[in-house]
């Protein structure tokens, strides 16, 4: 059924060849369904956005823990996605992403026992540029000189051409710190 997750595990004699008959075992793995909804920083749905669930077995359960698995999904044009036949014991993170958008904040949950509901994962377009000169304390252009945004994801970084010119592309729409390195100095 869709609320049970099957497994099943061989077992054989220990005097058993190949040819030996099979016997086999299907243990019952209670599990719920996860749902949420992937918004923009207004809150309106993104749609069609990459969703993907990872879940791992704990560390305190029988059997091999560290176990991950993972699926994806799309969400629907109500920013929606769920995931069904998931283990109720395992961890679970939710993750979103979607050309054009960078991550912001979300996925984590209640769970309600049969089901596990994740807070809104939070997108933002990423629309913004920034164009720049890197110079040095003498005012010289600087060539080579890595230019990035502390913190962006996915990152954004670019190198300065000889007039010491840097374009960064895909960053949020809003006040944003950039930095300059060369060598060992930054300058932001």
């Amino acid at each position: 059924t869709a609320d049970k997750l099957w497994t099943a595990r061989r077992e054989l004699k220990a005097d058993a060849l190949p040819a030996a008959e099979l016997r086999l075992v299907l243990d019952v793995i209670p599990a719920r369904g996860v749902t949420g909804q992937v918004v923009d920083v207004a809150g309106q749905p993104v749609a069609q956005a990459d969703v993907e669930l990872v879940f791992e077995k704990p560390r305190h359960t029988e059997g091999p823990w560290g176990s991950k698995a993972s699926v994806k999904t799309k969400s629907d044009a109500k920013g929606e996605y769920a995931f069904g036949g998931v283990p109720k014991d395992w961890l679970v993170r939710v993750q979103a992403s979607r050309e054009g958008y960078g991550f912001v904040r979300g996925g984590g949950g209640e769970d309600t026992g049969d089901n596990l509901t994740c807070a809104p994962i939070v997108l933002e377009t990423l629309s913004g540029q920034v164009r720049a000169r890197v110079v040095d304390a003498a005012g010289k252009p600087v060539d080579g000189a890595t230019a990035y945004v502390p913190g962006h994801v996915p990152p954004a970084r670019v190198t300065s051409a000889a007039d010491g010119e840097v374009t960064l592309t895909n960053l949020p729409a809003r006040a944003l710190t950039v930095v300059a390195q060369s060598g060992r100095r930054a300058v932001g």
